[in-house]
């Protein structure tokens, strides 16, 4: 959600309350804090307009931090359930649209602003390709 709507959303449920402003600025603090994360894949076959059995398709994963500048890292994982200096640790799931089958799991070291993951896998029958990359983060539980 953008900040606007969140803030009407908040001033819905809280409307009541006298510490309205003062809750909605902890919630913005907290929001900052966060992974904020846009997760972009793209498939193709290098100099080929047209995908046949035997080509090599070329996965190119792009993660990318709204809350961070180009160039900035990201910092330590802040909760009380980590009382130590702690980074998180991203992981993505390839799986197919079923849910069924696993093609790949993967450990991400995310620190940049942006992360861009290539690989390549050979085509092996014909047909429609379809699969779901999940990217789910190991300190954030739930609100990946």
């Amino acid at each position: 959600m953008k900040k606007e709507e969140r803030k009407a959303l908040h001033e819905a449920v809280f409307s009541n309350d006298s510490d309205q402003k003062q809750k909605f600025s902890e919630q913005e603090k907290c929001i900052e804090g966060l992974p904020l994360v846009k997760l972009d894949m793209t498939a193709e076959v290098e100099g080929e307009d047209e995908i046949v059995v035997g080509d090599i398709l070329t996965c190119k994963l792009t993660v990318e931090y709204f809350n961070l500048e180009k160039g900035q890292k990201s910092g330590y994982v802040h909760s009380k359930h980590y009382p130590y200096l702690k980074r998180d640790n991203w992981y993505l799931i390839i799986t197919d649209e079923t849910f069924t089958g696993l093609a790949a799991i993967e450990k991400l070291t995310v620190t940049d602003s942006t992360y861009v993951k290539e690989f390549k896998e050979r085509i092996q029958r014909p047909g429609k390709i379809a699969f779901t990359a999940i990217l789910t983060n190991d300190s954030y539980k739930g609100l990946d």
